[in-house]
């Protein structure tokens, strides 16, 4: 009967281009794994229907301006409305950033109203 020898490697060196050329070759199949599931993923959404229906979605919106917030202000807003002809604007003044939270009695009813047409 054959004896089975264990034999015991210890990796005392590594090669750096080796290492390069594995690491190259993983990252690339990895990549093209990465683009064709994107590919398949975009086709499943595509035949659902759901780009479209994020089309529609993107017509019903509101935008809001606060009056004196430097993160969006009139101009950035004119320009959203000239690219979605269909939204709404509301303009609250003295209002800061958190305008939901500040003004509730003005943004609260005109959020349930999107809602509801949205639904």
């Amino acid at each position: 009967m054959a004896t089975v020898r264990r034999i015991r490697r210890i990796i005392t060196k590594i090669d750096p281009w080796t290492t390069l050329k594995v690491s190259a070759v993983i990252w690339a199949v990895l990549a093209l794994a990465f683009v064709l599931g994107a590919v398949i993923f975009w086709a499943v959404l595509d035949r659902a229907g759901i780009p479209d229906q994020l089309v529609d979605f993107m017509v019903e919106i509101t935008l809001l301006e606060e009056g004196a917030d430097p993160f969006a202000n009139t101009e950035q807003m004119v320009v959203m409305k000239n690219e979605i002809p269909a939204a709404e604007w509301l303009i609250v003044n003295h209002a800061g950033h958190p305008v939901h939270f500040e003004h509730p009695e003005i943004v609260g009813p005109r959020i349930l109203d999107f809602l509801r047409r949205a639904a």
